[in-house]
């Protein structure tokens, strides 16, 4: 089942294929189309290949962190919302992820559903987002 209003494509970036793989099954039957990507770097790549509405984008991991990966896509596409998500929960990893720019933060193990309405609330946001902002192709 879709959430009410919104559809989207979703990027997964974890570098624990399992993680992946629930929540790729997971966001699919609520009726999102999902790509993946198990580190940073291909993550970033991923932003201009797929243009994902929104990131689910792990803190730790090789190649290029989260933290890193978040600031990269945050230069490359700043309407991208992106939700942290972290096996070790510190309120010091929250306020950093969400002062760069993060639309949520969600540690492990997750609560699906709330993990859900994020997701859901966030691509409403971005949608608002983008009908509001003037169109500058017009000036």
């Amino acid at each position: 089942m879709r959430a009410m209003g919104a559809s989207g494509q979703i990027l997964i970036v974890d570098d624990e294929a399992e993680i992946r793989d629930v929540l790729e099954e997971f966001l699919n039957h609520k009726g999102y189309r999902t790509h993946a990507a198990s580190d940073g770097v291909t993550a970033v790549e991923a932003i201009c290949t797929q243009r994902p509405d929104v990131v689910l984008l792990d803190i730790d991991m090789p190649k290029l962190g989260g933290i890193e990966a978040l600031n990269a896509i945050r230069a490359i596409a700043p309407r991208v919302k992106v939700i942290m998500i972290s096996g070790k929960a510190s309120l010091d990893v929250a306020k950093r992820s969400l002062a760069n720019g993060a639309y949520d933060y969600i540690a492990k193990p997750f609560d699906l559903e709330y993990l859900a309405k994020s997701v859901e609330t966030a691509l409403l946001t971005k949608n608002l987002d983008e009908f509001c902002q003037p169109d500058r192709s017009r000036r």
